[in-house]
């Protein structure tokens, strides 16, 4: 990890300011960042912030007393980073973290909230492939999103639309598994990309 302690807020001159809204911005990636998600629990701190990017990289930045402390850098995908997502269940002190990608990749990780060492608070879960006919870098995840299963807190519903309009559907456990690789269902969409997308949950129903 690297620290951006020293970095993290530097003064700004007053005529740059806007009444009392400013903006201080780092390169954490060397390209576009295509999405990002706030990863947190109920009044816990530390929280953070999950990048993808289309440098093919994945970070996760940990924010506490209102500074970005230091970042943390995930396995790179083999083709650009397109949507990123997180969810967890009340009950428990660990979130998912999935990225999706170029080659309709997913990449499934489990984030510990309780490790002090943010080395040590992500373990890896599983990958995404689809079975078949072979994925190019054309092939894309464009968006994903997941929430907790209510029935079953070691479960997560997890669906991405990729560059052809179809839905990736998968469960994922935070329970370690033998297999690292996952597959799930296909719903098949009317050839144009999915570019974003929302579940939510209502009374037990998705």
């Amino acid at each position: 990890s690297h620290s951006f302690d020293e970095t993290s807020m530097l003064p700004i001159p007053r005529h740059q300011m806007i009444d009392t809204t400013y903006n201080i911005g780092h390169s954490y990636h060397s390209e576009t960042i295509n999405d990002v998600a706030w990863v947190k629990k109920c009044g816990a701190e530390p929280i953070y912030l999950l990048s993808g990017s289309n440098d093919c990289s994945v970070k996760l930045l940990e924010f506490r007393n209102d500074t970005f402390a230091s970042a943390k850098e995930l396995p790179p995908h083999e083709s650009c980073v397109r949507g990123v997502c997180t969810s967890s269940h009340p009950a428990t002190n660990t979130s998912l973290l999935v990225t999706c990608g170029g080659k309709l990749t997913m990449e499934c990780y489990l984030l510990d909230h309780s490790s002090a060492d943010m080395d040590a608070s992500v373990t890896a879960l599983c990958s995404y492939r689809t079975t078949g006919s072979k994925a190019t870098i054309d092939h894309r995840m464009n968006a994903v999103r997941s929430v907790p299963l209510p029935s079953n807190e070691n479960y997560h519903f997890v669906v991405s639309g990729d560059s052809e309009g179809n839905l990736h559907v998968v469960m994922v456990s935070e329970l370690p598994k033998d297999r690292k690789t996952t597959i799930g269902e296909i719903l098949k969409g009317n050839g144009r990309p999915v570019l974003c997308l929302e579940l939510l949950t209502y009374n037990g129903f998705l």
